[in-house]
């Protein structure tokens, strides 16, 4: 139903960006939701600098996101993609077959996974292993086997965590949310078990993308908003969603610690919080001479007005990138040079 309901907008985007001429006036982009506030914000500083109209900032979700920017070249297709991964082997592949054939990668920011809980709610530090024990759909039992997972409460899976329900709030597997989750946390959990000791990384993986879903210890939710408004509701209940939600609720929500760590940017900038991704923007350079505004739009993200005092991108929370990475994206952004694809993850 979401990719049918994807599709729809995708059409009736199409149907309100293009006008009877073959070229757009207004940049369009999809995407991360965790990214479309910023990027929304960028391209709104273009379009008034540029004197062209408003920009359409869609948030479809990272996955979808790539699906409608691969779809083709032309004034129907969006010009830009957010994402909180890098896109894959078989998304590019995609592209080339629908002739993007130049596709031009920049990494714009940092973000944060944040494991967070209602300030009413029991304290708690967290672990990766123990996360993943909460929400793995198979777990090892005592004889080194793999059985469906039989924890009810915290203090089943550690006499140290309260005893409440196991309530974990998390996005769709189509998010890169998620895939930050598997990767960044629950693979690493399932690799600090002795029991998985012999399984193959791949193998970990899998276990990490498979939740549970026997009853309501694992919530889906379409929307990281929901998910942090869910939790002042839920007092019990922990989300996992981007450190811009985190930031948003500071009065009602607090952020749980992972490894003795707490999700903050002084945590990611040192390395210190393992929870910690790069965002991207895709552009399909094929639209940069055509689409009014889009060629300023990369360099908008490192800019004065978005990131020196009083920048409109740090004021919505926004985390930049180090200095060393930073000049790196200003190389990048000048160079443009499109992606190679066998630089890209399966």
């Amino acid at each position: 139903m979401r990719f049918i309901a994807f599709l729809a907008g995708v059409i009736a985007g199409i149907a309100t960006l293009n006008g009877p001429a073959a070229a757009r006036d207004r940049i369009w982009v999809v995407g991360s939701s965790t990214v479309q506030p910023f990027t929304k914000a960028v391209a709104e500083s273009v379009a008034r600098a540029a004197g062209t109209p408003d920009p359409v900032v869609e948030n479809t979700g990272t996955t979808p996101g790539f699906w409608a920017f691969c779809g083709g070249v032309g004034p129907s297709h969006p010009d830009a993609t957010n994402a909180t991964r890098r896109m894959k082997k078989s998304e590019f592949k995609a592209c080339q077959e629908n002739g993007v054939s130049e596709v031009v990668e920049i990494i714009i920011g940092l973000d944060i996974l944040a494991v967070a809980q209602s300030t009413a709610g029991p304290a708690m530090t967290l672990t990766p292993t123990q996360l993943f024990l909460a929400i793995a759909a198979q777990v090892p039992d005592k004889d080194g086997g793999l059985v469906a997972n039989p924890y009810q409460s915290w203090s089943d899976i550690d006499s140290s965590l309260p005893n409440t329900s196991i309530d974990v709030r998390v996005l769709p597997p189509i998010s890169g949310t998620r895939d930050a989750l598997q990767e960044l946390f629950l693979q690493r959990g399932a690799e600090n078990i002795a029991e998985l000791a012999e399984l193959s990384s791949k193998e970990k993986l899998r276990l990490a993308k498979n939740l549970r879903t026997d009853g309501q210890f694992v919530v889906l939710h379409e929307d990281q908003n929901v998910i942090a408004h869910g939790l002042v509701a839920n007092p019990n209940a922990i989300g996992i969603f981007g450190y811009r939600f985190l930031e948003e609720n500071r009065a009602a929500l607090r952020g749980i610690p992972i490894d003795g760590t707490d999700p903050t940017a002084e945590h990611a900038y040192s390395g210190k919080y393992k929870g910690t991704r790069k965002l991207y923007l895709y552009i399909k350079k094929a639209h940069l001479n055509i689409i009014p505004g889009l060629s300023m739009l990369p360099a908008e993200y490192v800019s004065r007005a978005a990131l020196g005092p009083d920048g409109f991108l740090l004021a919505l929370g926004f985390v930049p990138l180090s200095i060393v990475d930073m000049l790196d994206t200003m190389v990048r952004i000048h160079a443009m040079t499109p992606l190679r694809g066998d630089s890209l993850p399966d």
